[in-house]
């Protein structure tokens, strides 16, 4: 049973017709109860309410103290028919009957929080069976005895006489008239004449009850039998009777009704009550195992109508469960009176169709016994869990699936359960990135099996995620283990996410690590030559620019220095120019040549001051090239010519 709403059970139990109180599974301390239970408890509400339960019921506690705890520690209700129980009731001890049921009421997770007893007086309906009982045997014997008064007839029913000397009215022997008016009550005076006028019509039997006037002026009941005597010409000459007093059998058999009403009311009141409980329940009886009563919830579990299970056998409403164990186990109930609990049957039903429907029931059955304390019946409390089970199923094969890939991941990752944080699953990878066997840390809380660990905010990033759910991220995080005996710091980029079971409850973390070690020493090495690089490109481009600095020097030297270079040549090949022209008919051949090749020479002159200004223009990208045929022949001539004027003690030839 479950309760979200507290409200809604507090209103639940103040409503409920029978008998309800709610007890906390640990202390048994009352929490509800209703007026129901106070009436059969015959105890005021402060004598119960807030207080242990077997302290206002120390009576009962030898009894029935360790039923409920068992309730409470293994989820397993404890049912009671129709047992003799011993109460102090209104400062009284008095013996009551009873029917109880000590119901665990479980939270979400399947935790039972509370036990609810449910209670039901059968005090005055046992007691009216019994009556019954014994009145049914007197009823028997009644029947069976001679009646009362014999008495016979006038043919019109006007006088009566007794005949078995016992009397009929005010113990008289005489013939009576107007015994009707005597002797029928006024209120079934027209039934009693018209049942006459019928008899002595068709001259039939004459058979009726009715009221009677007794002696003392109350109202009794009478079975009036007469059989008409015919004359010889078919007429009725009289009548022969008896007259039973049957106002006893009649008072009887009122007790009988209203027992039996109550019975019934009883019954829909038990039939209510297990309608209410969250347990499919049947109560078979007999040898072969007839099915008395039954909730909705086993109806629906089974797929029948009641009209297809009451009074009918077990293996007859359900043939084909004959090959599985449980007829059984309900006739080894009836036997020994030992209660049989299973968990996780399996029952296989055939659907219409020829297939079948496997389902699973935690149940329990418990020995029912009669008045007389005899075995006769079997209470089966069950629960359907195949959905649990195939859920648990999924989960475990799910489970079983995540250890397979996490043992096949290509990087290191592990399972830590709990807010200790074991080490239930952890891949090969894992524990080589631990360093340490694999012996020494499965199974343990992860800072015990990795104490070297500590300290370093791996504790507070895992109790986070644990504690919320939130996934920790963490790239190339320098941790310090010690590893195969060694102290190393290790880079990894991991992740913690949140473990959680087939509920959605975070059972544990998820850790998926990736060692980057490698890759961030390579890259600190990169980056310290980079930096060393950034130095040596840093000290280049400073000589580079000095070296600028100095061509730009040179540059500006060479400029000017052509500049200056070429006033006076220009000035010289004027005068040259000058000279040449004066000594054009000189008589002296070698002034007139040499005037000509001081000329060229100063030509010459030029035209190296013009390259050394190309050569700043190339290193500038400013040099204009100009393309000419070159004459090799004229320029050996040429520098023959020149060393002629200058060399007298050789000769050259070419």
């Amino acid at each position: 049973m479950q309760f979200t709403d507290g409200e809604n059970l507090h209103q639940t139990v103040l409503s409920a017709p029978i008998g309800i109180c709610i007890l906390d599974a640990v202390t048994f301390r009352t929490e509800i109860v209703n007026d129901k239970f106070l009436e059969i408890a015959g105890k005021p509400r402060e004598a119960i309410l807030d207080k242990w339960y077997w302290e206002p019921f120390a009576e009962a506690r030898d009894y029935y103290e360790t039923a409920l705890s068992d309730v409470a520690k293994t989820g397993k209700a404890f049912y009671a028919d129709e047992v003799e129980l011993m109460l102090v009731r209104h400062g009284r001890e008095e013996i009551i009957y009873v029917t109880f049921v000590y119901a665990p009421v479980k939270n979400a997770q399947g935790g039972v929080v509370k036990v609810a007893v449910w209670v039901l007086e059968n005090t005055k309906q046992v007691k009216a069976r019994q009556v019954v009982t014994d009145s049914e045997k007197r009823f028997r014997a009644l029947v069976t005895a001679t009646s009362d008064v014999v008495y016979s007839l006038s043919a019109d029913w006007e006088v009566m006489r007794p005949l078995d000397g016992r009397g009929f009215l005010k113990d008289t022997q005489e013939p009576i008239t107007g015994w009707r008016e005597q002797n029928v009550h006024p209120d079934d005076m027209d039934m009693v004449n018209a049942a006459i006028a019928e008899a002595i019509r068709e001259k039939k039997i004459f058979e009726l009850e009715h009221k009677v006037l007794t002696a003392n002026g109350s109202p009794g009941w009478t079975l009036s039998r007469a059989v008409p005597i015919l004359d010889a010409q078919g007429e009725i000459a009289e009548w022969f009777g008896t007259a039973s007093d049957i106002t006893e059998r009649k008072e009887m058999v009122d007790v009988m009704q209203q027992a039996i009403t109550k019975r019934k009311h009883e019954e829909q009141q038990l039939q209510l009550m297990i309608n209410m409980l969250p347990a499919s329940v049947v109560v078979i009886r007999g040898d072969d195992l007839v099915v008395e009563m039954i909730n909705q919830a086993n109806l629906d579990y089974w797929k029948k109508t009641a009209a297809e299970v009451i009074g009918l056998p077990f293996l007859q409403i359900l043939p084909d469960l004959a090959d599985q164990p449980f007829a059984g186990q309900l006739r080894d109930v009836m036997a020994t009176g030992q209660i049989i609990d299973v968990k996780e049957s399996p029952v296989l039903f055939e659907n219409p169709d020829g297939s079948i429907r496997e389902t699973y029931v935690d149940y329990t059955y418990q020995p029912l016994t009669d008045s007389n304390g005899e075995r006769n019946g079997v209470l089966v409390m069950s629960f359907e869990i195949t959905d649990r089970v195939i859920a648990r199923r999924q989960v475990e094969q799910s489970e079983e699936n995540l250890k397979a890939m996490i043992a096949q991941a290509p990087v290191a990752m592990c399972i830590l359960t709990g807010p200790d944080h074991v080490i239930t699953v952890a891949n090969q990878l894992i524990v080589e990135l631990w360093g340490k066997p694999q012996a020494d840390v499965m199974n343990k809380p992860v800072f015990d099996a990795l104490p070297d660990a500590r300290g370093q905010g791996l504790e507070e990033a895992m109790r986070n995620v644990y504690e919320t759910g939130e996934t920790f991220y963490a790239n190339e995080a320098p941790v310090s283990l010690i590893r195969h005996g060694r102290p190393e710091v290790i880079y990894q980029n991991f992740v913690y996410q949140a473990y959680r079971d087939a509920t959605g409850t975070i059972a544990g973390i998820i850790a998926i690590t990736i060692d980057v070690t490698e890759q961030v020493l390579a890259r600190k090495t990169i980056e310290q030559s980079a930096a060393e690089l950034r130095k040596i490109q840093q000290l280049l481009e400073e000589e580079l620019e000095v070296s600028k600095q100095v061509q730009r020097q040179k540059d500006d030297f060479i400029g000017m220095a052509s500049h200056e270079l070429k006033t006076p040549l220009t000035s010289l090949k004027a005068l040259l120019q000058v000279a040449a022209l004066k000594l054009k008919d000189h008589e002296d051949a070698f002034l007139s040549g040499a005037m000509e090749k001081a000329n060229t020479q100063v030509k010459r002159m030029t035209t190296m001051i013009n390259g050394f200004l190309n050569i700043s223009r190339l290193e500038a990208g400013k040099i204009m090239i100009d393309k000419t045929v070159f004459d090799l022949d004229g320029l050996i001539n040429e520098v023959l010519e020149e060393a002629k004027l200058t060399v007298t003690s050789h000769q050259f030839e070419f």
